[in-house]
């Protein structure tokens, strides 16, 4: 366990050191989608509220399109969810904090919130977010898999998808806080799966976590309602499943509700403020293709592993076919969701980011696949795979 700890430790000192040398290179930290979560931490701190007047327009850091007033409530719009914003807040007061000892002793630095300084404690406190998230990740696959499959896995994972470029180098956005919750949410599935028994601690905890996973990203009520609805198939006592799942189903209602509680105070509406705004889904014409497959953001494009661990879940059908079945469907309740989405809201900075609280479910599926291949192999395809990723981060980088 101490050896796992210095593990962990090493890699959130690593991502972190390359996240804060980015930040001294580039000078700034909180760009596009960001401003908008940032918002919500600093106007709930500062502010005690979510009216965006002020930060809409901070001249250090606003809105990257022209704020609207709703005709309703007279506040600016933030379409986005709370969930990030919320989550940010211990780490944007121990900035703060830091921020105004410094300006106790004469330094020259922003207290208003927008320094540099105070951005980037939370940005390293996201790093935390996703080394964390690796931690459950290895936590949930090491009760279906043996330890050197699970490490495998997990290299894998980590050099050739997404969560290189979250981790390390953009963090300070909500795919870190997705990929945590949706890992603990994997381990608590788990662990509750591989005995057929769930403890109160265990719905309340699971509850907690389903609940802040669809704070965080709304379209993730899809992967509780697979897990919740899971479970009262698969706990052996039928009286305590319900009972249990319940409690589980209550907590996460109870979380997920601070949503429509934003809604109300900035639209008057429990609609979502996104569909408010004239975004639409495509239902009965849902884009596949581009969402997998298209240069700009197709997931199987940017990180093909995604796809082979699609093709490993498949497979592991014919060894734990109901498990292997839910994991398939939260991905694909996913990918339904993301091909009805409008094209502008797939894409984002660097692959099909909306994805990245599947990756725990697909992982089940890469797992199942490194079993079945021999170690150099899976050194090769993983090499050859981490330098695709890299290729296409540096060729977005450079776009930019």
């Amino acid at each position: 366990m101490l050896f796992r700890r210095w593990v962990f430790l090493c890699l959130f000192l690593l991502a972190a050191g390359m996240y804060v040398v980015g930040v001294a290179k580039v000078g700034s930290t909180t760009w596009g989608d960001s401003i908008y979560y940032y918002a919500y931490t600093r106007s709930l701190v500062m502010d005690r509220d979510i009216h965006f007047a002020n930060e809409s327009v901070e001249p250090s850091l606003p809105f990257p399109n022209p704020p609207t007033i709703n005709a309703q409530t007279q506040l600016v719009s933030n379409n986005f969810s709370p969930g990030t914003g919320v989550l940010w807040i211990p780490a944007f007061v121990v900035g703060q904090t830091l921020v105004l000892t410094l300006a106790v002793f004469g330094l020259p630095v922003l207290t208003n919130g927008y320094s540099l300084f105070t951005q980037t404690v939370v940005g390293v406190s996201t790093v935390g977010f996703g080394t964390l998230g690796t931690y459950f990740f290895i936590r949930g696959l090491r009760l279906l898999f043996p330890q050197k499959i699970v490490t495998q896995t997990t290299v894998s994972f980590l050099l050739t998808t997404q969560l290189l470029y979250y981790l390390a180098l953009d963090p300070l956005n909500s795919h870190t806080a997705s990929f945590l919750f949706a890992s603990v949410s994997f381990y608590l599935w788990v662990s509750i799966w591989q005995k057929r028994s769930i403890t109160w601690r265990q719905a309340i905890m699971l509850g907690a976590s389903l609940g802040t996973l669809a704070l965080i990203r709304n379209q993730d009520v899809l992967t509780g309602s697979i897990l919740i609805g899971s479970l009262l198939v698969r706990i052996s006592q039928k009286a305590h499943a319900v009972q249990r799942v319940s409690v589980i189903l209550l907590v996460a209602i109870a979380i997920g509700s601070i949503q429509l509680a934003t809604n109300w105070v900035l639209f008057r509406t429990w609609q979502s403020p996104y569909l408010l705004h004239g975004q639409t889904l495509s239902w009965l014409a849902p884009d596949f293709l581009r969402v997998l497959f298209s240069p700009g953001n197709g997931l199987f494009r940017y990180a093909p592993i995604a796809g082979l661990s699609l093709v490993g879940l498949f497979a592991f059908v014919k060894t734990q076919k109901s498990l292997a079945i839910c994991c398939t469907l939260v991905f694909f309740a996913q990918l339904y969701v993301i091909a009805s989405w409008g094209p502008e809201i797939v894409g984002g900075p660097y692959g099909s980011r909306m994805f990245v609280g599947t990756l725990p479910f697909l992982g089940v599926g890469l797992a199942y696949l490194v079993t079945a291949i021999k170690q150099p192999w899976w050194l090769i395809s993983t090499n050859i795979l981490f330098f695709w990723n890299l290729y296409q981060i540096g060729a977005m980088l450079i776009r930019w």
